[in-house]
Order: structure tokens, then C-alpha cells, then sequence
């Protein structure tokens, strides 16, 4: 009978912490099983979004350029494209009534310019080379100052054609002048080390960490760990991090692309201006 019992509060406590993980998942990575943007246009009618504040919105797309690939054509090598969902759209529009269509350029490991959006889900459009646009993807816009989404392809999938994402408050406020953002955006456990402080994160998860007074780090010792199910960690990054003031630093781990890599994870850092622009205000039309 004991037996019976502890089988049963095993199986128990398996189903809660998939339930968990899946809640987590769904939390954190908003767009990991989501169907095309073309789908369900019915769910979030613009008529129920005209009252929700605008926000600026930024784009990243992390993860590795495709290979390289040729053919010899009448004795010349020629360039390949890449292959279909080896690369996320080159440029991406979003569209809000009443405004011009924000169209912007996006590139591997590079954040996009920002662009406005309203609060609720947004679709995001491909622009193809041809012309006319394709829905991309859709994610959650926060009711926020600013935001920012990162992209990652779907490990299981292996395309760009349906990523999934993580949707990051992006102001002055929760990223602030002199903070280093640390996103955990593989499907890993990372272990972080910065200014002789350890932080660990899950898939999904991320954490604004503060400077010193002014923000400004010299040389400061960072390195980075990938764990197991074993309890090992391994590391995959180790360098000096530098800093300057008026500077906010986001440092992004994501799965290596490949069927063997030499590395399963990677890690981008980028540094920017804490800078936000004011959004831009709808002039009235003058009344006769």
C-alpha cells in the first residue's frame, strides 16, 4: 500500500511540473506554438484596440546566417540564395489605423529601428522581395512605453518561418541607463557571472542586472555556462565587459543552428544609447 501511495504522488507530481513548464513556456515565450500570423483573424478585432495605448516596438532577430552555398554556372561560381525559412524576412511592416505602415529593415543579431505599435496582438508582415507583404508572426505588445521582441527559431522546426518569441519591456524605467539585460533565449539552463555575482536562468527568462554608479564597466569578468540534466555546466563564453556611460548593454544566449555545433549555444552582446524617443502625437485637423 505504501508503494501504491508514493506511485502515485510521483506520477502527481510529473503531470504538475509539466503543467508548470508549459505555463512557464506559454508565459515567456509567447509565440512558441503559435500557428501563422494569417490565423485566427477573428481573435483580437482592431475595434477592441483602438482604446489601448501606443508603444515603440523594436525587433531582434538572434541565431546563425545560414551556409554559405554556390554552383559553377557556364565556369563562373555563383552565389546561392538561402534556401526558404533559412533567414527571417529582410524587412518587416506593421500597420495601425489611422497611421502610415512602419516598415522596417531586419538583420540577423541586429535590433530593428523602432516602430509603432498599439498595445494588444500585433501582426508583423513580411515584405517580399516582389512586392506586397505576407503575415509573419504575431506577438503581444505590452501596454508600455516601449518593447522589445526577440526571435529565435524553433529548434524542433528548424525554419525562420515560425519562430518563437520573447516579448521584453523595453523602457528607461526597466532597463535603464547603466543596466546590463541578460535574456536566456535558448532552450538551456544559463548560468551568468557578472561582478562577482552568479545568475541563473531558465529558458525564457531574463534579468536586468544594474551598474555601478554611471554604468560604466571596465573590464568587468563575464562568463557564461550552459547546464545538463546531469548538474554540470559547461562553459561556452568568457570575456572582459566594457561599458561607457549613457550606455545599456543586452546580452542575449541563444541554441546554435547546426546538426553538431561545436557550441549548442551562443551569446550576443549589444550595446546601445539609453535613449527613447517621445512617441509621436496625432495632430488634430484643424475644425473650419
Amino acid at each position: 500500500m505504501r508503494g501504491g501511495f508514493w506511485n502515485v504522488a510521483l506520477i502527481a507530481t510529473a503531470i504538475w511540473g509539466m503543467e508548470l513548464a508549459s505555463a512557464q513556456a506559454q508565459k515567456n515565450l509567447p509565440g512558441n506554438e503559435s500557428e501563422p500570423a494569417e490565423e485566427n483573424p477573428e481573435e483580437n478585432p482592431e475595434e477592441k484596440k483602438k482604446d489601448k495605448p501606443l508603444g515603440w516596438l523594436r525587433v531582434l532577430a538572434v541565431g546563425d546566417a545560414p551556409p554559405f552555398r554556390q554552383e559553377v554556372r557556364d565556369g563562373v561560381r555563383v552565389e546561392l540564395p538561402a534556401a526558404p525559412g533559412a533567414l527571417p524576412p529582410l524587412k518587416i511592416e506593421v500597420s495601425i489605423e489611422g497611421r502610415k505602415t512602419e516598415v522596417r529593415r531586419l538583420q540577423l543579431g541586429v535590433a530593428s529601428q523602432r516602430m509603432v505599435a498599439r498595445a494588444g496582438f500585433v501582426t508583423l508582415r513580411g515584405v517580399q522581395e516582389g512586392g506586397g507583404t505576407k503575415p509573419w508572426m504575431r506577438i503581444e505588445m505590452p501596454e508600455h512605453p516601449a518593447a522589445l521582441a526577440v526571435f529565435i527559431r524553433d529548434p524542433r522546426k528548424g525554419t525562420w518561418d515560425e519562430p518563437r518569441s520573447i516579448v521584453l519591456k523595453d523602457d528607461l524605467v526597466t532597463h535603464p541607463n547603466g543596466a546590463v539585460r541578460l535574456v536566456n533565449a535558448s532552450i538551456f539552463r544559463v548560468r551568468m557571472m557578472l561582478g562577482g555575482k552568479q545568475f541563473d536562468l531558465e529558458p525564457g527568462k531574463s534579468r536586468v542586472i544594474r551598474g555601478p554608479q554611471g554604468g560604466v564597466l571596465e573590464n568587468e569578468p563575464f562568463r557564461v555556462m550552459i547546464g545538463d540534466r546531469q548538474g554540470n555546466w559547461r562553459p561556452i563564453y568568457d570575456v572582459a565587459l566594457t561599458q561607457i556611460g549613457g550606455e545599456r548593454t543586452n546580452i542575449v544566449v541563444y541554441r546554435a543552428d547546426g546538426e553538431r555545433p561545436r557550441r549548442p549555444a551562443k551569446v550576443l552582446v549589444l550595446k546601445e544609447r539609453a535613449f527613447i524617443p517621445k512617441l509621436p502625437v496625432k495632430k488634430k485637423k484643424d475644425e473650419g
